[in-house]
């Protein structure tokens, strides 16, 4: 162990900074944690003890395993570049610490009685640390996921923060939902719209900028004086490709019914896309559309649909259920067949004497079950 006056000497960093000391458990649940805390105004310290948890951890073969063994890489590279006792210089411009000093006073006097275990050690540590450099830093704080560790680090008048660095999305709000209004000021837009392409460069240099501002195949209402069009950006090809609102779609027993069905529809039957992600609250027709969609391709562009829906229980638990394993997941993939019939009709889904098209989609119920069993 260092003596005092070796760990005053080891802490020589601008002041300032913020001191974030990592737990184990904010590693284990992302060990991106040690290069997305390592920018220039912050000093990350980790205890001896947490090397020590994290060597326990990297022999699991799971989640926590990997980042474990991430973790422990990324110290070795910064190793390398010198004594991280002291502290070296992140890629961010920040220091990362692996403090070894010794804190047995803290234990005799502030952490009187309290169990040596390595939960403690941090917070004493981050005592240590506060004592000794009388205010030269801006923030001295624990971050942990375990929320009792920072309710027992505030309790010693140590900040303590969640990690919460890996949550890019704050509230659904943020969520990039595809979807924008906008407004331009060419009414002969709307009437080119609605007879097939749009070239961007058509368009005046202030409507370019608005568009060009936007992402590639995001969904537009376009406001020009009241009057309102449906489009979708080809950014590759510079061009606005006209949706039709559902009171102009094409008349069929089951069709889109408000504009969001429109536009995704467009979408999920626009071959030059891979993937399509859609989200919305429960209950406005997205596994419907998205059927719908792969029904009236098939036999065209595709000649399967696969679906895969997990077995995640939501409300009521089902518990265990009788029959055999195919009758136990029929109430997971009842949902799924609900659609169908909706979509085929009952008759057409359930008769023996199936149309081609029919044929086709049955492999989806095959694959439903297979899946789920898997």
């Amino acid at each position: 162990m260092f003596i005092m006056e070796n760990a005053k000497k080891s802490r020589q960093y601008p002041e300032g900074k913020n001191v974030y000391f990592i737990d184990t458990s904010a590693i284990l649940h992302d060990w991106r944690v040690l290069e997305r805390l390592s920018d220039e105004e912050n000093v990350l310290v980790l205890s001896i003890y947490v090397l020590e948890e994290l060597d326990k951890a990297k022999k699991f073969q799971d989640e926590k395993g990997g980042n474990a063994r991430a973790a422990s890489r990324i110290l070795d590279e910064y190793r390398k570049e010198g004594n991280i006792n002291k502290g070296v210089k992140t890629k961010r411009g920040g220091f990362i610490v692996v403090d070894c000093n010794g804190y047995e006073k803290i234990f005799k006097k502030q952490m009187s009685g309290m169990e040596k275990n390595t939960d403690n050690r941090i917070i004493a540590n981050a005592i240590l640390w506060k004592t000794e450099t009388s205010g030269q830093y801006k923030k001295i704080a624990v971050v942990s996921k375990d929320v009792n560790l920072r309710v027992k680090a505030s309790t010693f008048g140590i900040d303590a923060e969640d990690y919460k660095n890996d949550k890019s999305i704050k509230n659904l709000d943020e969520l990039y939902s595809g979807f924008t209004i906008i407004s331009l000021s060419e009414p002969e837009l709307l009437i080119n719209l609605y007879r097939g392409l749009v070239s961007l460069n058509n368009l005046t240099r202030e409507s370019q900028r608005k568009i060009n501002s936007l992402f590639p195949n995001q969904c537009l209402e376009i406001n020009i004086d009241g009057k309102t069009a449906l489009a979708i950006l080809k950014k590759e090809k510079g061009t606005l490709s006209c949706v039709h609102k559902p009171s102009f779609a094409e008349k069929k027993e089951l069709s889109p019914k408000n504009n969001e069905q429109a536009l995704a529809y467009e979408l999920l039957t626009d071959s030059s896309l891979s993937l399509i992600a859609l989200s919305g609250k429960a209950g406005t027709g997205k596994t419907l559309i998205s059927l719908l969609a792969g029904i009236d391709q098939l036999g065209k562009t595709y000649k399967q649909i696969e679906v895969y829906r997990p077995n995640i229980e939501i409300g009521k638990e089902l518990g265990f259920l009788p029959g055999t394993v195919e009758e136990k997941f029929n109430p997971w993939i009842k949902p799924i067949y609900d659609n169908l019939r909706l979509i085929l009709g009952n008759g057409d889904f359930d008769n023996q004497s199936y149309s081609k098209k029919t044929r086709e989609i049955i492999k989806i119920r095959t694959m439903i079950s297979a899946l789920i069993i898997l």
